[in-house]
């Protein structure tokens, strides 16, 4: 049974009392929820800092050329990788520490089931607030966005193509990025808003019911 499942199955009963969970099977289902999140968490910290070296290993690469070409450059052409890597790196430290403070933050629960309720409720806050402010939102959509455009940038200043040619390509890859940023975003907010807020306020309720026992 899933926690979703279990809690339902808690609140819809007449008076829902706490002895209608079986803290088992509780514990059971939170322990795998937040295997879940533990697990995502590492498939994108591989995917983080697996990219990082590789993009940064590419930004060399182009900086490279760009200083041994034989064709003329201009400080705006050095500027393109480099500010592409700047933005991708200040996005991954801020992924980082924000990790780092929801780490110290669960770090402060035991073992009880009322630490384990509390620390799931800290996890949701956490995926919650990623689409829910705007401020975060945009930490984690725009400077991808602009680490992106900026080497596709230099890549046409390698081979010497104008900017002006080639405006169209950068609007349409700029509005694409928009456009699947928004619908990313949108898809995480119906998830919020249908799975992780209900499930929240269920453990919520369950919370009070354990404080007091």
């Amino acid at each position: 049974m899933s926690l979703d499942e279990l809690m339902r199955a808690w609140q819809s009963q007449e008076s829902a009392p706490l002895y209608g969970v079986n803290e088992t099977l509780l514990r059971l289902a939170l322990y795998k929820e937040e295997a879940k999140v533990r697990t995502q968490w590492r498939v994108e910290g591989w995917v983080l800092y697996g990219v990082t070296p590789l993009l940064l290993a590419g930004v060399a690469f182009l900086f490279f050329i760009m200083v041994y070409d034989d064709d003329p450059r201009t400080s705006w052409d050095f500027a393109l990788p480099i500010v592409g890597a700047v933005s991708w790196l200040l996005w991954a430290w801020s992924i980082y520490q924000f990790r780092t403070t929801q780490a110290l933050r669960e770090s402060r629960f035991g073992a009880s089931l009322r630490d384990q309720v509390a620390r799931h409720l800290a996890q949701l806050d956490y995926q919650a607030t990623r689409v829910v402010r705007i401020g975060n939102v945009v930490r984690d959509s725009v400077p991808p966005v602009i680490c992106g455009v900026m080497l596709v940038l230099a890549g046409w200043r390698i081979n010497n193509e104008p900017f002006g040619t080639q405006w169209h390509w950068i609007v349409g890859g700029i509005a694409f990025s928009v456009f699947w940023t928004v619908l990313v975003v949108w898809l995480q907010r119906r998830r919020v808003s249908q799975e992780l807020m209900p499930r929240k306020l269920r453990l919520e309720t369950l919370l009070k019911e354990l404080d007091g026992r």
